[in-house]
């Protein structure tokens, strides 16, 4: 059991520590790499889950939609007392703002028990101008704010990331979400 619980603690910090190691704030309340998010049925025949780098990307000469789904969890009660309000996507696009390749990102929840209420908190579409965070080419960094309460308590949580590619020519892939209490 302490083996256990130490490895995840490892594996949080790790993380997290990419966005610190990288000069930002460290107020990010949660992340998750593209290769921990869970495949949608049909989106395996087209996606390349890289575990070296964490990202997910269309393999190679592939083209179609990729639907992720990326579990928010983990949240602390001093987290959650921090509200986090920012989402941001970091991803590679190689058209920039056209529609052969994109990213599209959503934050939602649902009701638990019941799954009545299904509600969309935050919505991020690549097709807008992204935020070049590197000298690797095309790798973007694109954020969007909100304003909810969170209640671990009657709603569960989730990031559904849609990645696109209409032609071979370009590549569509997410690097990692993170939502956060201040901007990055």
């Amino acid at each position: 059991m302490m083996k256990i619980a130490f490895t995840s603690v490892l594996m949080l910090g790790g993380l997290l520590s990419g966005y610190a190691d990288a000069g930002t704030n460290p107020s990010v309340n949660w992340s998750i790499a593209g290769a921990a998010c869970q495949l949608e049925t049909g989106s395996s025949t087209v996606a390349d889950v890289r575990a070296n780098t964490g990202e997910v990307a269309f393999q190679t000469g592939k083209t179609g939609t990729i639907r992720l789904i990326c579990p928010v969890s983990g949240l602390f009660p001093s987290d959650i007392a921090s509200s986090p309000s920012k989402m941001d996507v970091v991803f590679y696009d190689q058209d920039g703002t056209t529609d052969n390749c994109y990213v599209q990102a959503y934050l939602k929840y649902n009701t638990r028990g019941t799954g009545e209420t299904f509600g969309s908190i935050a919505a991020y579409d690549d097709s807008s101008d992204g935020t070049l965070v590197s000298s690797t080419p095309f790798r973007n960094l694109e954020s969007t704010t909100f304003s909810h309460t969170w209640d671990f308590d009657s709603y569960f949580y989730w990031v559904e990331v849609v990645l696109v590619r209409n032609v071979t020519t370009c590549q569509s892939a997410l690097e990692t979400v993170t939502l956060s209490s201040q901007v990055l």
